[in-house]
């Protein structure tokens, strides 16, 4: 039944899990555990729905989606009561109540527990990332949506980079978005957060109202399959057409035209609709002019329209309260929705390959505002990836635990349990694939970068034996695994460090020669090579469902960087 898509999937989450488990989809006929669901109804018709069918009350029933888990023995016959406060809290008791399951050598235990569980933050996301180098193919989207209400995050944001160019939308971004929407709307389970950027790719002329009124219509597209919430962005790339610079003079005063029609537009069809804006100046300004900004937009829009804001600071590890309340007042008093940006964080743009914790690099969360966030968001946060989306999945679960109750949240626990919940049929998987990432491969790419700055024998030593390593490593993850998408994205990361082994190796040949044939090395095979390299292993816009790829090739340009700086200190020493 679509109408109870949560109760349905429940159910039958459920059984895949205990199939999975076991290893069989036979089921012995003979209970010994019957689990009933229940999602309870509103108003007075609660209290007779409760007495009629025997269950104990719980505090967590007047929360949205909360639920509780109650066990109790009936004529031999163990029976499990997951009873949601509504549709979503009855499909997150199943989700809690199959991570009681346990493998046993007769089969399967259910861990009795009472559980009085709800979310604290009540719209709970992540987007994909599409940036040239990115692993987020529209396939792998999808599929982290579909993954998502499974770790309890209850909406999904497809990035504006999936979406080249807003006002020739392609045919393979249209079907992906519908794909989206209709799973999510048969599902119940959780709702998708379209984006458009109207400064990425192609520039919107906010003078000509028929681009505005194209905006609304691709977001009617999303808004008439069940969407609630639409975000439009200004970030990174938000520049005046000559047109509007013409018309509006500054690009304050361009965006609140748009903002304010666009909202117009959309309210004539969909008079209840969320716009969130994301303004280029989405973090504490920098100077008088940002400042400028953020004051005549804020005095300028509808006070409806939420401002989508990332901190302090681009990324920002510490939240306070004072610095969100001084951006807060700079946008006029408009609601604020929280976009994280820290799950890059150790170490940053340099190499996302990694799986984090959730605010695992916060040196102390209890001096900062982290823990009560919610308060002056509404409890709405959208969580940006960075890395391949399988392996992300770990980061991605503590951020949900975060989410879930932010006042208890432990970031060295909560990556434990993600890192045990990664494979349901394998619980030290995820341990495997997090020191594949964290340990192995990023000592893999410090010495890399070591080598660069100052190549020796002993340095391409002991890189040798690193790259054997997560080699190793590697073959060790397809003796656990039969997650054919996981080793796929993790391959590229070993054939990265692989391939440049041969280059180093001639390079200190060369070095060895003398200046002249070490400065020729560098300039005409080592540098050539390395670029080489990194066009291979860098996924190129609009390669669609290549397999291949590493984010960015962060390492390959600083490593061809110093390469270069090597070199011109080599031909100063030819001269000399």
């Amino acid at each position: 039944d679509e109408k109870r898509g949560p109760l349905v999937a429940a159910a039958k989450d459920l059984r895949q899990w205990i199939a999975e488990l076991a290893a069989t989809q036979e089921v012995d006929s003979t209970p010994v555990v019957r689990i009933r669901f229940f999602s309870l109804p509103e108003g007075e018709a609660r209290s007779a729905f409760v007495k009629k069918h025997g269950l104990k009350e719980s505090a967590a029933w007047v929360h949205p989606e909360g639920y509780s888990l109650r066990f109790h023995k009936k004529k031999g016959v163990w029976l499990v009561d997951v009873v949601g406060a509504d549709d979503h809290g009855a499909y997150y008791g199943a989700e809690s109540l199959g991570q009681l399951l346990v493998k046993t050598p007769e089969g399967l235990a259910l861990r009795r527990a009472k559980v009085d569980d709800w979310p604290t933050y009540s719209l709970r996301a992540f987007k994909s990332q599409a940036f040239e180098g990115s692993m987020w193919a529209m396939k792998d989207a999808v599929r982290m949506a579909d993954w998502a209400p499974h770790f309890k995050f209850n909406a999904f944001s497809p990035c504006y980079t999936h979406l080249a160019d807003f006002k020739n939308p392609s045919r393979e971004y249209l079907a992906f978005l519908d794909t989206l929407l209709t799973r999510a709307r048969r599902n119940g389970t959780h709702r998708i957060i379209p984006e458009i950027n109207v400064y990425y790719g192609n520039t919107i002329v906010i003078s000509w109202p028929h681009e505005i009124r194209h905006v609304a219509d691709l977001f009617g597209r999303s808004l008439r399959a069940g969407s609630r919430e639409v975000m439009l962005q200004f970030d990174d790339f938000a520049k005046l057409s000559p047109q509007d610079k013409r018309t509006f003079g500054t690009l304050a005063k361009a965006n609140v035209a748009l903002v304010n029609d666009l909202l117009g537009y959309l309210r004539q069809d969909f008079p209840n609709v969320n716009l969130w804006v994301c303004p280029p100046v989405y973090f504490m300004p920098r100077d008088k002019e940002q400042e400028r900004y953020l004051v005549e937009f804020g005095q300028g829009i509808d006070s409806t329209v939420s401002i989508v804001w990332t901190g302090k600071k681009v990324t920002t590890l510490e939240q306070h309260a004072e610095d969100i309340r001084a951006y807060q007042k700079l946008v006029n008093g408009h609601p604020l929705v929280y976009w994280d940006n820290t799950l890059k964080i150790p170490p940053g743009w340099s190499n996302v390959f990694r799986c984090n914790a959730y605010l695992g690099a916060v040196k102390n969360i209890d001096s900062t505002d982290w823990r009560n966030l919610y308060t002056f968001t509404n409890g709405r946060f959208v969580g940006n990836t960075y890395g391949p989306s399988e392996i992300y999945k770990i980061p991605l679960a503590t951020m949900a635990d975060y989410l879930w109750n932010p006042e208890a949240y432990d970031p060295e626990r909560s990556f434990k349990m993600a890192c045990a919940r990664f494979d349901r049929t394998n619980p030290k998987l995820g341990s495997m694939v997090a020191r594949f990432a964290n340990e192995l491969h990023q000592r893999v790419y410090d010495l890399r970068v070591k080598f660069c700055e100052n190549p020796t024998v002993d340095g391409l030593a002991e890189l040798r034996a690193a790259v054997a390593m997560l080699e190793h490593a590697y073959v060790q993850l397809t003796d656990e695994t039969q997650n054919q998408l996981l080793l796929d994205q993790l391959r590229p990361y070993v054939n990265r460090h692989v391939l440049v082994l041969p280059y180093f190796e001639s390079l200190l040949r060369a070095k060895r020669e003398g200046p002249n044939a070490y400065y020729k090395e560098l300039s005409t095979v080592v540098i050539p090579g390395l670029e080489a390299v990194r066009d291979h292993v860098v996924k190129k816009k609009g390669e669609g469902e290549h397999k291949e790829g590493v984010f960015r090739g962060a390492l390959e340009n600083k490593n061809i960087e110093d390469l270069k700086k090597l070199a011109d200190k080599v031909a100063r020493l030819r001269r000399a």
